[in-house]
Protein backbone atom coordinates (compact mmCIF):
# COMPACT_ATOMS: atom_id res chain seq x y z
CA UNK A 1 0.00 0.00 0.00
CA UNK A 2 1.54 3.37 -1.04
CA UNK A 3 1.61 6.18 1.21
CA UNK A 4 -0.92 8.31 -0.51
CA UNK A 5 -3.61 5.01 -0.26
CA UNK A 6 -2.64 4.94 3.29
CA UNK A 7 -2.70 8.88 3.69
CA UNK A 8 -6.59 8.76 1.91
CA UNK A 9 -7.71 5.69 4.00
CA UNK A 10 -6.80 7.18 7.09
CA UNK A 11 -7.98 10.68 6.13
CA UNK A 12 -11.54 9.00 5.32
CA UNK A 13 -11.90 7.00 8.46
CA UNK A 14 -11.39 10.17 10.69
CA UNK A 15 -14.04 11.79 8.30
CA UNK A 16 -16.47 8.60 8.93
CA UNK A 17 -15.54 8.81 12.86
CA UNK A 18 -16.59 12.57 12.87
CA UNK A 19 -19.62 12.20 10.55
CA UNK A 20 -22.31 10.67 12.74
CA UNK A 21 -25.29 11.30 10.37
CA UNK A 22 -23.78 8.46 8.51
CA UNK A 23 -21.73 6.56 11.27
CA UNK A 24 -24.42 6.68 14.19
CA UNK A 25 -22.65 4.75 16.70
CA UNK A 26 -19.08 4.19 17.73
CA UNK A 27 -19.31 0.48 18.96
CA UNK A 28 -17.25 -3.21 19.06
CA UNK A 29 -18.83 -3.90 16.62
CA UNK A 30 -18.79 -1.37 14.30
CA UNK A 31 -15.99 -1.30 12.94
CA UNK A 32 -16.59 -4.56 11.79
CA UNK A 33 -20.28 -3.88 9.48
CA UNK A 34 -19.63 -3.89 5.94
CA UNK A 35 -20.96 -0.45 6.06
CA UNK A 36 -17.82 0.94 7.70
CA UNK A 37 -15.39 0.29 4.28
CA UNK A 38 -18.16 1.28 1.78
CA UNK A 39 -19.13 4.69 3.63
CA UNK A 40 -15.99 5.48 3.66
CA UNK A 41 -15.43 5.63 -0.07
CA UNK A 42 -18.40 7.52 -0.29
CA UNK A 43 -17.89 10.07 2.05
CA UNK A 44 -14.41 10.97 0.36
CA UNK A 45 -16.35 11.01 -3.03
CA UNK A 46 -18.92 13.69 -1.52
CA UNK A 47 -15.79 15.61 -0.11
CA UNK A 48 -14.90 15.81 -3.45
CA UNK A 49 -18.60 17.36 -5.22
CA UNK A 50 -17.92 20.03 -2.82
CA UNK A 51 -15.54 22.21 -4.70
CA UNK A 52 -13.09 22.36 -1.90
CA UNK A 53 -10.57 25.49 -2.56
CA UNK A 54 -7.13 24.61 -1.33
CA UNK A 55 -7.21 26.37 1.88
CA UNK A 56 -10.32 24.35 2.58
CA UNK A 57 -8.86 21.16 1.95
CA UNK A 58 -5.41 21.80 4.09
CA UNK A 59 -7.83 23.09 6.92
CA UNK A 60 -9.73 19.69 6.78
CA UNK A 61 -6.42 17.81 6.43
CA UNK A 62 -4.73 19.65 9.16
CA UNK A 63 -8.46 18.68 11.57
CA UNK A 64 -8.25 15.06 10.53
CA UNK A 65 -4.55 14.70 11.01
CA UNK A 66 -5.50 15.95 14.81
CA UNK A 67 -8.47 13.87 15.15
CA UNK A 68 -6.59 10.62 14.03
CA UNK A 69 -3.83 11.83 16.26
CA UNK A 70 -6.39 12.32 19.71
CA UNK A 71 -8.07 8.69 18.38
CA UNK A 72 -4.52 7.03 18.03
CA UNK A 73 -4.05 8.18 22.25
CA UNK A 74 -6.53 6.48 22.99
CA UNK A 75 -6.21 3.14 21.67
CA UNK A 76 -4.41 0.64 23.23
CA UNK A 77 -1.32 -0.50 21.91
CA UNK A 78 -3.08 -3.85 21.44
CA UNK A 79 -5.56 -2.58 19.20
CA UNK A 80 -3.29 -0.03 17.55
CA UNK A 81 -1.81 -3.81 16.19
CA UNK A 82 -4.89 -4.74 15.23
CA UNK A 83 -5.74 -1.69 13.59
CA UNK A 84 -2.53 -2.00 11.55
CA UNK A 85 -3.10 -5.84 10.85
CA UNK A 86 -6.37 -5.51 9.87
CA UNK A 87 -5.87 -2.75 7.27
CA UNK A 88 -2.61 -4.60 5.82
CA UNK A 89 -4.87 -7.51 5.22
CA UNK A 90 -8.19 -5.55 4.21
CA UNK A 91 -10.02 -7.15 7.23
CA UNK A 92 -12.66 -5.60 9.59
CA UNK A 93 -10.90 -5.07 13.08
CA UNK A 94 -13.20 -5.85 16.38
CA UNK A 95 -11.56 -3.55 19.05
CA UNK A 96 -13.33 -4.51 21.98
CA UNK A 97 -13.49 -0.93 22.73
CA UNK A 98 -14.25 0.29 26.88
CA UNK A 99 -17.02 2.34 27.47
CA UNK A 100 -14.49 4.69 28.06
CA UNK A 101 -12.84 4.70 24.91
CA UNK A 102 -16.21 4.88 23.03
CA UNK A 103 -17.32 7.82 25.07
CA UNK A 104 -13.85 9.51 23.94
CA UNK A 105 -14.18 8.95 20.68
CA UNK A 106 -17.42 9.83 20.27
CA UNK A 107 -16.46 12.93 21.82
CA UNK A 108 -13.67 13.26 19.27
CA UNK A 109 -16.21 12.84 16.44
CA UNK A 110 -18.37 15.41 17.39
CA UNK A 111 -15.78 18.35 18.07
CA UNK A 112 -14.43 17.35 14.37
CA UNK A 113 -17.29 17.27 12.60
CA UNK A 114 -17.46 20.81 14.20
CA UNK A 115 -14.53 21.80 13.29
CA UNK A 116 -15.28 20.37 9.25
CA UNK A 117 -18.50 22.24 8.90
CA UNK A 118 -16.78 25.64 10.51
CA UNK A 119 -14.43 25.20 6.99
CA UNK A 120 -17.44 24.85 4.84
CA UNK A 121 -19.35 27.65 3.12
CA UNK A 122 -23.39 27.49 3.85
CA UNK A 123 -23.55 26.58 0.24
CA UNK A 124 -21.25 23.29 0.91
CA UNK A 125 -22.76 22.86 3.70
CA UNK A 126 -26.25 21.96 2.37
CA UNK A 127 -24.78 20.10 -0.67
CA UNK A 128 -22.97 17.87 1.86
CA UNK A 129 -26.35 17.46 3.95
CA UNK A 130 -28.01 16.27 0.67
CA UNK A 131 -25.56 14.30 -0.42
CA UNK A 132 -25.28 12.22 2.69
CA UNK A 133 -29.00 12.41 2.42
CA UNK A 134 -29.02 11.01 -0.87
CA UNK A 135 -26.09 8.09 0.33
CA UNK A 136 -28.18 6.84 3.50
CA UNK A 137 -31.25 6.90 1.53
CA UNK A 138 -29.17 4.17 -1.30
CA UNK A 139 -27.99 1.83 1.74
Amino acid sequence: MNFKTLLLLSGTSLLLLSTSAVFPSFNTTALAETKYYSTKFAQSKEYEQLNLTNAQKAKIKEIRESSRQQMKAIFTPEQQEQLRTAKKEHKRPNLNLTEEQQTQLRAIRKSTRSQIQAVLTPEQQQKLHQLRHKHSKNE
